[in-house]
């Protein structure tokens, strides 16, 4: 039995798959989505966002998961499409941010969260988007 004495003088260690998992979740992490983050200006005397001057940014090493489904939002039936995407350790993503990812663009919901693996290290940064259209 591993990491029990199983009748030996020494009780035989337990797996270290550290390096598996690793592989395995950074196969998986194939998906370059691109940060928008918006630019700045001011107007009335107030600094407000301007997308209309975006610094973008390419994050390799990411994956996501669909989410989506029908809302009903104001009395008109919508297209609800949300994502739930994870991206690398220190990844600079802010709520205020967008992201550009399988020809389209998605709000941030909330703020960007680190999550930790049972180890206590970082694992990645959780993000969850959504977008919305009409209902055709």
């Amino acid at each position: 039995m591993v990491g029990v004495d199983a009748g030996d003088d020494e009780a035989l260690p337990a797996p270290n798959n550290a390096i598996g998992v690793l592989m395995l979740t950074v196969s998986f992490a194939t998906q370059t989505p691109v940060i928008l983050r918006p630019g700045s200006t001011t107007e009335w005397g107030q600094t407000v966002v301007d997308w209309d001057d975006v610094t973008e940014i390419e994050v390799p090493g990411c994956t996501d998961y669909a989410l989506s489904g029908v809302e009903t939002i104001n009395g008109t039936e919508v297209v609800a499409g949300a994502r739930q995407m994870f991206m690398p350790p220190g990844t600079d993503v802010r709520g205020t941010d967008r992201i550009r990812h399988l020809g389209r663009v998605w709000e941030i919901i909330g703020e960007p969260s680190e999550q930790n693996s049972p180890t206590g290290e970082l694992s990645h940064i959780e993000v969850m988007l959504k977008r919305w259209d009409g209902k055709k």
